[in-house]
């Protein structure tokens, strides 16, 4: 794995988080990663840590992220964009700022969906955050698109071509 200018360091009640060493600009990479790949059957199979470190990378299939992406905490505003292999700057990045992701970019609704309680700061301060791409705002949904995993993409159409034909 190879990361760009970054460190692991406590984020207040978050736990973790990855902080930047130097300042970081638009659209730089951050990092680029693989992680051990898991199929639904295997995940009753994993340590808690791996369970707590787990990002989706297509529909049944989950990688487990390595260090320090793993550390990367939710922002609904976030600075970062984080696809399935790589993290890279969406806006600057001053040097010890936090670095944050928008979990809901990689994830979907497959029948267990997860919900936390988000303290990133945005109004109206604690909110329910709910782990689906869909259930993000259509405005939101559009401007992650170009960088959300292809089977995201796959989804977006296949029910904007259902949105179209109920129309008719």
């Amino acid at each position: 794995m190879a990361t760009s200018g970054v460190f692991v360091a406590r984020a207040g009640a978050k736990g973790k988080g990855v902080f930047a060493a130097r300042a970081i600009a638009p659209g730089e990479l951050i990092a680029s990663f693989s992680g051990r790949r898991a199929v639904r059957s295997e995940l009753d199979r994993l340590s808690t840590w791996e369970h707590d470190h787990l990002g989706e990378v297509d529909v049944g299939v989950w990688q487990i992220l390595p260090e320090p992406v793993c550390y990367l905490n939710h922002a609904c505003e976030p600075n970062a964009i984080h696809t399935t292999s790589e993290v890279r700057a969406c806006r600057a990045i001053a040097a010890g700022e936090e670095i944050t992701i928008d979990y809901r970019l990689n994830a979907y609704d497959d029948g267990d969906v997860w919900r936390m309680t988000c303290e990133c700061g945005a109004t109206p301060g604690p909110h329910e955050v709910v782990g689906d791409f869909f259930s993000l705002s259509p405005e939101r949904q559009r401007s992650y698109l170009p960088v959300a995993p292809p089977f995201i993409r796959a989804m977006y159409e296949q029910r904007a071509r259902g949105s179209a034909a109920k129309g008719r």
